[in-house]
């Protein structure tokens, strides 16, 4: 049986922010994480404690992190 961890996530979608809490597998990278909700790891930058973190990192129980999708055009 795999661990499991609990991480508070924030969304930011249309000016709203969506807080949610989910369960991972234990030692799920930020990049497991994006690909779990469906987002390319590239238009994303995923925040913690204010400072933006590599998506190789490794996600810890009751880590607490915001996932900002980047919008690119011209």
């Amino acid at each position: 049986m795999h661990q499991r961890i609990s991480i508070t996530i924030e969304l930011g979608r249309n000016g709203q922010k969506d807080t949610q809490i989910v369960e991972i597998e234990k030692d799920s990278t930020v990049e497991q994480l994006l690909r779990s909700f469906g987002f390319v790891p590239d238009e994303c930058i995923v925040l913690k404690s204010r400072t933006p973190i590599p998506i190789t990192e490794t996600l810890k129980d009751g880590d607490r992190v915001q996932i900002i999708r980047v919008a690119s055009g011209g």
